[in-house]
């Protein structure tokens, strides 16, 4: 990521972390749900209750941030290319406990020796997701290092030049991955994939569903998971 200005804004409750006026994370000191993208990886990590989750792309630490609150015993690790990412996420999470690693997150992958239940990808460079998080072989790697029942999930923007990109990326997650898609909303032209080794999407709203500790709104983003992305 190219160096450029850095800044926590508040506004309306909420803190967002703006990169040359680019919003990389919102947290919510006081509700935990932000009602933006990060809100949907949630669900999918309470499926797992001591489980093992890799965040590529530390932003604002906006994920960590509402699974401390929200999941006791859940093991993070993240990873971010950029030292910044992690000097502005230490307002709002315990840097200094948590295992973050400074590198990229292309590489973590290839060398990880570890296996998740939940992997994370949320790698922005500006508006755009890097190129090698896009290939075969990152996917390949990131088969290899996610656990048999486990979840990758994807934070896709939209973006004219992401829209072009788009087929070939879900063309290579299904030589890998059963495939399914949440959103865009009106309001976000993200969408998050979740790419799974073995869950339909049925049973994954029905096993989230029985953890009933979500808001309604929320999970009505979730019931709407579709597989004809």
């Amino acid at each position: 990521m190219k160096e450029g200005s850095w800044e926590w804004k508040k506004f309306l409750g909420k803190y967002y972390l703006k990169y040359n006026g680019k919003v990389f994370s919102i947290i919510n000191t006081k509700k935990i749900f932000t009602n933006s993208y990060w809100d949907i990886f949630l669900p999918f990590i309470s499926i797992y209750k001591e489980g093992r989750v890799l965040i590529i792309g530390l932003g604002g630490g906006t994920t960590i941030f509402q699974a401390r609150a929200l999941f006791k015993n859940v093991n993070i690790e993240a990873v971010d290319i950029n030292k910044k990412s992690i000097e502005m996420s230490s307002r709002f999470i315990d840097v200094k406990n948590e295992k973050i690693y400074i590198m990229d997150g292309n590489d973590f992958v290839k060398n990880c020796k570890n296996r998740y239940d939940v992997i994370i990808l949320d790698a922005y460079d500006d508006y755009f997701i890097p190129d090698q998080f896009l290939t075969d072989d990152f996917i390949f790697q990131v088969k290899r290092i996610l656990n048999d029942n486990g979840l990758f999930l994807i934070n896709y923007a939209l973006t004219i030049v992401g829209r072009t990109k788009l087929k070939n990326f879900l063309k290579i997650l299904r030589k890998y991955f059963k495939v399914y898609g949440i959103g865009p909303t009106a309001l976000e032209n993200n969408m998050v994939i979740i790419a799974s080794n073995k869950y339909s999407s049925e049973e994954i709203i029905n096993k989230i569903e029985s953890i009933d500790m979500f808001p309604k709104k929320l999970l009505f983003k979730i019931k709407k998971i579709r597989e004809n992305i």
